[in-house]
């Protein structure tokens, strides 16, 4: 059971028309339609266009509105519409492009199967997890993955043979951006030069992304020591640091995560219960569909925590939306269309009972903490168990449960949050974010050892923070 539901930002893929615009995609027009939905479906609205802002906004307006005629192509248009979209210093304000690749930029690589082979059976290539030989999921597509020969920390995909009528062999048809997990972040070029992107997660069974994936086709299996390797840098992971600590790592918070961190908990509930402290390593967690499951909170909670209630803008929009899963909060957003109207399903989470251990937590909190991770620190507070150590976080959370609107012109699609976090009237975190209770000092090269350390002559707290 969820505690709060929040809307993920999915970065789709649109096709492009045409280069130039066609009258649906006049900027002019869509310029009004961004305008005029955000005025409407945003909740932060009426917070960001005030007295003191409104003049600045209507002269950024008058500009754009100027502007909007002489761009002529989708990428001029896009600048516009990014300048409008900043005004609002809200991440989960935002505007998606869906940008066609100068045909030109499409690169071609000379690598061959047999050269990949070749460096993956030599004992002294440093490879990564991901390389090899690839089929789509359809199968009709076959390519290679392998280190990018002019961008470090870079994979490419470079296509062998299948259906794309416009490539020919070497052709670069995704670039994968590695780091210290098995998540990469990708860019797939489809044959027409057009892009979209979407993070992959490499398992046993492939690179993955929701019910899309990519099979491996050499090697057939990974190595005893590539399967280690795969848990070390699996995004959800669970190991002992200690006789006193057990570390939690949580990279991202869409359900598939928060499902397999529940699963890791129940299954080494003995290790958690004999065990004195925990570190729940939450840093790069940007958010993402889900929010705390009962089974994460019960690891943190000691006694009743409030939730902030949520406010609703009530738009046409979210109204006929609200109609179809919960018929009493569109009743309720009747009662005052277009304002804002308050809303908590759960205003008060309480479990049955306190665990003993944990006895402490520490949750491990950087400037990449955004969102629904942000959601779960506000929590925290109301937890005498719980330390939060790092840096502030990234601060995206006043306004939340962003929606997606196609436009008329399909090379843009709108995100609008609708919803206004209780605590904005009170301590607004937009662009500020929540701050550690301890501040790890910058150049720290592990923060594990750190709270070790930090906790090694500290009491276990007893206060409320």
């Amino acid at each position: 059971m969820k505690i709060r539901k929040h809307a993920a930002i999915l970065l789709a893929w649109l096709p492009f028309a045409a280069a130039a615009q066609t009258p649906a995609c006049s900027c002019p027009d869509v310029l009004e339609q961004t305008v005029d939905k955000v005025t409407r479906i945003y909740a932060g609205y009426f917070d960001k266009v005030n007295d003191r802002t409104r003049p600045r906004y209507e002269r950024l307006l008058d500009s754009l509105r100027r502007q909007a005629p002489r761009a002529k192509q989708p990428a001029a248009c896009n600048a516009l519409l990014q300048t409008y979209q900043n005004f609002f210093r809200d991440r989960h304000v935002k505007v998606y492009f869906t940008q066609r690749a100068d045909r030109s930029q499409v690169r071609r690589l000379p690598i061959t199967e047999t050269r990949l082979k070749a460096n993956l059976q030599n004992p002294a290539y440093r490879a990564d997890l991901a390389e090899g030989i690839w089929t789509t999921g359809d199968g009709n597509n076959r390519f290679l993955i392998t280190k990018d020969p002019k961008k470090p920390g870079t994979l490419v995909a470079v296509w062998l043979s299948g259906n794309y009528r416009n490539w020919q062999p070497g052709t670069v048809m995704a670039e994968l951006k590695t780091n210290e997990e098995v998540v990469y972040n990708v860019t797939v070029f489809n044959d027409d030069a057009s892009s979209y992107q979407l993070p992959l997660r490499l398992t046993e069974n492939g690179l993955v992304f929701k019910g899309f994936s990519w099979k491996r086709e050499y090697p057939q299996a990974f190595t005893a020591a590539q399967r280690q390797q795969l848990k070390e840098r699996a995004p959800v992971r669970l190991r002992p640091v200690n006789d006193d600590f057990v570390y939690l790592r949580l990279s991202a918070f869409n359900q598939s995560e928060v499902d397999e961190l529940d699963g890791l908990i129940k299954a080494n509930a003995d290790l958690i219960n004999r065990t004195p402290n925990l570190i729940l390593d939450l840093r790069g967690n940007g958010g993402g569909d889900a929010s705390p499951s009962f089974t994460m909170m019960e690891l943190l909670y000691d006694q009743p925590m409030p939730i902030p209630t949520d406010s609703y803008r009530a738009s046409a929009e979210m109204m006929a939306q609200a109609q179809t899963y919960d018929t009493v909060l569109a009743n309720r957003l009747k009662t005052n269309p277009g304002g804002l109207v308050p809303y908590s399903p759960f205003p008060l989470l309480t479990l049955d009972k306190i665990s003993i251990s944990p006895k402490r937590v520490a949750i491990l909190m950087d400037k990449g903490c955004a969102s629904s991770t942000e959601f779960l620190l506000y929590l925290t507070r109301y937890s005498r168990k719980t330390t939060l150590f790092g840096t502030n976080s990234m601060g995206v959370m006043d306004y939340g449960q962003q929606k997606d609107f196609r436009l008329n012109c399909p090379d843009f699609t709108l995100s609008i949050p609708v919803t206004r976090s209780g605590w904005v009237d009170t301590e607004p975190i937009d662009n500020v974010g929540f701050k550690p209770h301890v501040r790890i000092p910058a150049g720290t090269k592990d923060w594990v050892p750190f709270v070790v350390n930090h906790w090694k002559t500290k009491p276990v707290p007893t206060a409320q923070r």
